[in-house]
Protein backbone atom coordinates (compact mmCIF):
# COMPACT_ATOMS: atom_id res chain seq x y z
CA UNK A 1 0.00 0.00 0.00
CA UNK A 2 2.89 2.55 0.98
CA UNK A 3 4.38 1.70 -2.75
CA UNK A 4 1.39 2.61 -4.52
CA UNK A 5 0.10 5.47 -2.57
CA UNK A 6 3.81 6.97 -1.70
CA UNK A 7 2.65 7.61 1.88
CA UNK A 8 4.16 5.78 4.87
CA UNK A 9 1.09 4.38 6.94
CA UNK A 10 3.87 3.38 9.16
CA UNK A 11 4.44 6.80 10.52
CA UNK A 12 0.71 7.32 12.06
CA UNK A 13 0.97 6.91 16.03
CA UNK A 14 -2.84 6.62 16.18
CA UNK A 15 -3.46 9.99 17.80
CA UNK A 16 -6.97 10.53 16.54
CA UNK A 17 -6.27 14.06 15.36
CA UNK A 18 -7.60 12.64 11.83
CA UNK A 19 -10.69 11.21 13.16
CA UNK A 20 -11.32 14.42 15.38
CA UNK A 21 -10.58 16.61 12.28
CA UNK A 22 -13.27 14.29 9.67
CA UNK A 23 -16.14 16.30 8.76
CA UNK A 24 -17.67 13.43 7.17
CA UNK A 25 -16.80 10.99 10.48
CA UNK A 26 -20.50 10.49 10.98
CA UNK A 27 -21.08 9.34 7.82
CA UNK A 28 -18.52 6.86 7.72
CA UNK A 29 -18.37 2.77 8.59
CA UNK A 30 -14.79 2.94 9.49
CA UNK A 31 -13.53 6.05 10.82
CA UNK A 32 -10.13 7.30 9.35
CA UNK A 33 -8.52 5.94 12.74
CA UNK A 34 -9.14 2.35 12.55
CA UNK A 35 -8.56 2.05 8.12
CA UNK A 36 -5.33 3.41 8.68
CA UNK A 37 -4.94 0.64 11.51
CA UNK A 38 -6.29 -2.10 9.15
CA UNK A 39 -3.84 -0.98 6.48
CA UNK A 40 -1.05 -1.37 8.92
CA UNK A 41 -1.55 -4.76 9.92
Amino acid sequence: MEAASGTRTSLCYQCGKCTAGCPVNFAMDYPPRQIIRLLQL
